[in-house]
């Protein structure tokens, strides 16, 4: 097998160094950019996250009243329990759709309680909808251990 003059050029002495360090500097960025992602998806899916930048304290009070905060067996589920799937495909799928939560509370449409209340109905039905294609998958979670 002949190998092509342009492949043969990339492995000459002198170009092997650049070559070498582009691949290095290439593969260090990609590590970095993983690493980056999968912090960034640990830090949006906390709950202090989410309570103050998705949807400030107006669903953080109610979930702190409800026995998925509190309950008998001591367990918290967290808000990315419920919202966001475990597979990484479906998890990034889900926090892109968050970005709308996040920019709704920065450009105030979501912001206070009464304007949260206004968007709640269109907010809920959307989770409701998201639950139904999914089978609820993140409920039965918990609720129907295997």
């Amino acid at each position: 097998m002949q190998i092509p003059d342009r492949l043969r050029n990339l492995l000459a002495p002198g170009t092997r160094w650049i070559v070498a360090a582009i691949v290095v500097v290439a593969a260090g960025i990609g590590v970095l950019a993983m690493g980056g992602t999968v912090v960034a998806l640990e830090v949006t899916s906390s709950n202090e996250f989410c309570s103050g930048s998705c949807h400030a304290n107006n669903a953080a009070a109610e979930w702190k009243a409800s026995p998925h905060y509190l309950n008998p067996r001591g367990f918290t589920a967290g808000c990315s329990d419920c919202h966001e799937p475990s597979a990484i495909v479906p998890r990034l799928v889900r926090k892109m759709q968050a970005v709308n939560e996040v920019y709704g509370q920065l450009t105030g449409s979501i912001a206070t309680p009464e304007k949260f209340q206004a968007r709640r109905l269109e907010m809920s039905e959307k989770e409701w909808d998201r639950m139904r294609r999914n089978n609820s998958a993140e409920c039965r979670h918990c609720h129907e251990p295997s």
